[in-house]
């Protein structure tokens, strides 16, 4: 499935411990290698779409298994996906994009459970959004960090060093060290809708219902007009059953442009590509 999460820039999503750092176009040479070791027409597709100057050095497509993959390779006719966008459900990720050019829209939805043993590698971190506007990252990972029990590593897993929202300054789960929590929670996606015009995800977890005055429901809402725009919306529901009490909300945004905090608290990104803005607790993308 990897031809269906590659960035525009030929980066693999960075969630959990995948990585420790971003590599545009790391993920070129094992596309053009699975492409022609298993028949896979849309991940040469792919490669060529978004790596378009490539010319077959001897290194690439000559593995350290021995196999020379370069006849099999110019043998494969490339097929363009039959969509654009792709959800894998059993691991929890979801992705929209726009088109398969290096100019694309792209953006990754981390909707996967948190808190079991097998898990241990994932950071607490619900509803995780990548960003990609014209090609441009927009809304980063800050990668897993030195491993260790010390405090640029603990952060790296918590929530605030993700794209997220969070209750009360708490962590989605509580944090028992750098491999463990002490609770458990299973995201639901309620919602995942792909047009040619638009696609559409809608997913609830139950991370704060452990709060003293809890909040059972924390919902994202992400719609993207194909080419267009984005609009994201976060959603807390707070339990009926005990007394109302005030709670915190914030949005975390992890900026990859050169941006620029104005007085007045709103953030705004520079440059050529995509740009992001955030407004009156909204945020805007555009081009």
């Amino acid at each position: 499935v990897e031809w269906k999460l590659t960035a525009p820039d030929g980066d693999l999503p960075l969630v959990g411990d995948t990585s420790t750092c971003c590599e545009p176009g790391r993920e070129f040479p094992r596309l053009r290698q699975l492409a022609a070791r298993y028949g896979i027409a849309e991940a040469k597709y792919v490669a060529e779409a978004l790596d378009p100057e490539w010319q077959p050095p001897y290194h690439e497509l000559f593995p350290h298994e021995g196999d020379n993959l370069l006849p099999a390779y110019r043998e494969l006719a490339a097929k363009a996906p039959d969509e654009t966008d792709a959800c894998l459900p059993d691991s929890g990720y979801y992705f929209m994009r726009r088109d398969w050019t290096p100019s694309s829209d792209w953006a990754c939805i981390d909707a996967g459970a948190r808190g079991s043993i097998v898990t241990s590698h994932d950071h607490t971190a619900f509803f995780h959004l990548l960003l990609y506007s014209h090609g441009r990252p927009i809304l980063l990972d800050n990668c897993s960090g030195p491993y260790g029990e010390e405090p640029s590593r603990l952060w790296r897993v918590g929530s605030f060093a993700h794209n997220v929202a969070t209750v009360d300054s708490e962590h989605h789960l509580p944090m028992r060290g750098e491999w463990r929590w002490d609770a458990m929670a299973a995201p639901v996606v309620d919602a995942w809708i792909t047009t040619p015009a638009f696609a559409y995800f809608s997913g609830v977890h139950e991370g704060y219902a452990r709060l003293s005055h809890s909040v059972p429901s924390s919902r994202r809402k992400l719609f993207y007009l194909r080419g267009g725009y984005w609009v994201l919306i976060d959603r807390f529901t707070t339990s009926y059953m005990v007394e109302k009490t005030a709670h915190t909300y914030q949005q975390h945004f992890h900026l990859g442009p050169p941006a620029q905090l104005l007085e007045d608290g709103r953030a705004v990104t520079a440059g050529k590509g995509g740009n992001l803005l955030t407004a009156d607790g909204k945020t805007w993308a555009w081009s």
